[in-house]
This record gives C-alpha cells, sequence and structure tokens, in this order.
C-alpha cells in the first residue's frame, strides 16, 4: 500500500513539475512577443516622426534659401510620412480589436462586385498608373459580409502587392463560387514568396523587403486573416505559375441569398 501511494505521490510530482515547465515557457514566449511588439511599434513611431521632424525642421531654418521645388517635395515628404503613420496607428487598433473580439461583425447581403470596386476606389492615388485586371462574372451571388471590415481586408491584400512587386507589373483582381465559398483572388507578377513564406506572411509582425525599400509593419495580411476568421472563412497565400504570388480569401456564402434587383447589381458591377 505504501509503494502504491509513492507511486501515486512521484505521478503527482512530476505532472506538478510539467505544469511548472510549461508554465515557464508560456511566460517566456509571452515576454519575447512583448519585446518584439514594443520594439516594431518603436520602429514604426520614430521612422516617420524622424522624417517628419526633419523635412519640417529644414523649411523653419532655412525657409528664404529653399527652392519652390524643394518646398514642395519636403510637404509632399511631411504628408507621405504622416499617412504612413497614420495607416500604421490604425492597422494597429484594427488588430488589437479584432483580437479582443471589441469588433462587432455586422454582416449584410452584399454584392462583392462593389465591396472590391470600393476597395480599388480607396487606392486610386496610389493605384496610379499600375495596371489594374478585374475578371468578376455576372453571376456572382450576394454575400453575407460586414462591408467595412472586408473592404479593408482587400485594401490590405491589394497595399501588399503594391509594395512588394514592381511598378511595371500588374495587379489582377477577380472573384469566383468554390461550392458553398466565394473565393476572391489578388494576384501579382512580383517575385512570389520565399519557402516557408505562405504562412509567415499572415503573422503578426512579420516583414520581408519591400519592392520599394519601405517595409511594411507587418499587421495588413494578418489583420486580412483576422477579419477572415471573424466572418467563417479564410486567407491563403501561394506562388503562381509564371511568377508572382496569389491571395485567396473565401468567405462562406451562408445559404441561398435574397433577390436584389438587376438595376442595383448592374450599379454596382465594375466596369
Amino acid at each position: 500500500m505504501e509503494a502504491f501511494a509513492s507511486q501515486i505521490a512521484l505521478a503527482v510530482e512530476r505532472t506538478n513539475l510539467a505544469a511548472e515547465a510549461q508554465g515557464a515557457l508560456l511566460l517566456a514566449e509571452t515576454e519575447r512577443t512583448r519585446s518584439a511588439l514594443l520594439a516594431s511599434v518603436s520602429h514604426d513611431l520614430r521612422t516617420p516622426l524622424a522624417a517628419i521632424a526633419g523635412a519640417s525642421s529644414t523649411m523653419l531654418r532655412n525657409p528664404e534659401s529653399l527652392s519652390a521645388e524643394t518646398r514642395r517635395e519636403l510637404v509632399q515628404s511631411i504628408n507621405d510620412q504622416a499617412e504612413r503613420l497614420n495607416r500604421f496607428i490604425g492597422n494597429l487598433l484594427d488588430m488589437t480589436r479584432l483580437e479582443a473580439g471589441a469588433i462587432n461583425i455586422r454582416k449584410e447581403w452584399q454584392p462583392v462586385e462593389e465591396v472590391i470596386g470600393a476597395a480599388l476606389g480607396q487606392l486610386e492615388g496610389r493605384l496610379a498608373g499600375r495596371e489594374v485586371r478585374t475578371r468578376l462574372p455576372d453571376s456572382l451571388p450576394l454575400v453575407p459580409l460586414d462591408t467595412t471590415l472586408v473592404g479593408q481586408a482587400l485594401v490590405n491584400v491589394l497595399e501588399n502587392a503594391l509594395k512588394y512587386t514592381p511598378a511595371a507589373t500588374p495587379i489582377e483582381v477577380s472573384a469566383r463560387v468554390e461550392g458553398d465559398w466565394l473565393v476572391i483572388e489578388v494576384g501579382d507578377r512580383g517575385p512570389g514568396l520565399a519557402p516557408g513564406e505562405e504562412l509567415q506572411v499572415f503573422e503578426k509582425f512579420y516583414r520581408r523587403a519591400s519592392e520599394n525599400g519601405q517595409p511594411g509593419a507587418g499587421l495588413g495580411l494578418a489583420i486580412a486573416k483576422a477579419v477572415a476568421a471573424a466572418h467563417g472563412g479564410r486567407i491563403a497565400a501561394a506562388n503562381r505559375p509564371g511568377g508572382g504570388a496569389v491571395f485567396s480569401l473565401a468567405l462562406p456564402l451562408g445559404g441561398p441569398p435574397p433577390d436584389l434587383p438587376a438595376e442595383a447589381r448592374r450599379d454596382a458591377t465594375i466596369t
């Protein structure tokens, strides 16, 4: 009996030690993630702020000696960096709210053509000069989705294509039905993904060298993944035959949609 009790006590002790070791590992991982987060946030806040401070101080110190063209370039730099800072803070807040479940998903039956068109319209300035090809069949059904969130996810995926592909290459946007899913794809003809990046690109704060020399904050695709998950969907990345990468956002159709007047569908279609 004593031997049996000793074995039980030993087993309990081993279990407690294993739990303590697991807790220590979890604590270490949490601390590592926190440190990485602080380092990333610090870098992404300081870089545009330093550029803004440098440009503005130059204008303040030597206003008379600067040509009109130089002043215009400095003002443009301040504007660009301010927009970059605003996008980063917005993405950080969105990611925090999504992870905390603090964003209410307000699904409504929507024509996906309209959501894609709004996302492209939001990036009209940055897409200037870039060939954008759309392939959206007239037979696409209505989809239950939160237009704001899905629109932001598409903007983030499109921005990723802009950032990591040469300016002379096209961006292709398409949508199709696969079984019970509506699949939206954004494809490019850039350098593609390195082995293993198919999953890594959706991790928070994952960065890679960008085509324009400015690495992203590493939040855009993580937000797109969170938005897809919040809709019961998924997002994936893969290399394309012939070069480039394609990002596929799959959303559940959610049963038969209500009828939408033909005129409304026609107005929502991208030409």
